[in-house]
């Protein structure tokens, strides 16, 4: 189905998580996906690529061109639409949404990375459990 519709199909509280994987660079309206995601779920994951990684950086520095995501396949031309942001960018996001960020986990390739400095420069995808500022859902499962 359609992303930017179909969650209207769902009645509130129907779910415990709602996933949003490697998409809300793609979607029209992320603020919209995002809140109808904690509408119908308790708790929304959300993945994307860290477009604030070291390597993205240096590739524009060089090249004057966008680089390939870091953990995505095509290239930003071949996809519908597609929307840089940084792990930065999306904690303002979440915090001019009203979202509580529940957890966070980053990566560096396959590896977790667990260090909270630097994360916007050394993880190449960020991971969030979010929630809405009034409600309270369980944690996500370690």
């Amino acid at each position: 189905g359609d992303l930017e519709e179909g969650l209207a199909d769902y009645p509130s509280a129907s779910f415990d998580y709602v996933i949003l994987s490697q998409t809300l660079p793609f979607v029209d309206n992320p603020g919209r996906i995002v809140h109808e995601m904690l509408r119908v779920g308790q708790q929304g994951i959300v993945s994307f690529s860290n477009w604030g990684y070291w390597r993205c950086r240096l590739h524009l520095l060089l090249t004057g061109r966008i680089p390939q995501a870091p953990d995505l396949p095509q290239p930003w031309y071949d996809t519908p639409r597609w929307q840089a942001f940084t792990i930065t960018d999306f904690g303002r996001f979440c915090r001019q949404q009203n979202l509580t960020i529940d957890r966070q986990i980053y990566l560096a390739g396959d590896h977790p990375y667990t260090r909270r400095k630097f994360k916007n420069l050394l993880a190449t995808t960020a991971i969030f459990a979010l929630k809405n500022r009034q409600s309270q859902p369980p944690s996500m499962p370690e």
